[in-house]
């Protein structure tokens, strides 16, 4: 019975996160965000052509990936 009441709580909490999820690469146009899925500011890709994320995923991906 706990298994079953286990499993059925496990496949409601998969199926929320699923709807969470950041979209994969696979669902992204050139033109949208690899942080976010939104797509990017047409003013962004005018100063930067081949920009891949909007500028505050690019600010957090620089500040998480910062070289020492």
């Amino acid at each position: 019975m706990i298994d079953q009441a286990q499993a059925l709580e496990q496949a409601q909490l998969d199926r929320a996160l699923a709807g969470r999820r950041r979209p994969g690469a696979a669902d992204l146009t050139p033109r949208d965000c690899l942080g976010c899925g939104e797509p990017i500011p047409a003013p962004r890709l005018a100063l930067v052509p081949g920009a891949m994320r909007c500028t505050p995923c690019q600010r957090r991906y620089e500040a998480t990936h910062a070289q020492p």
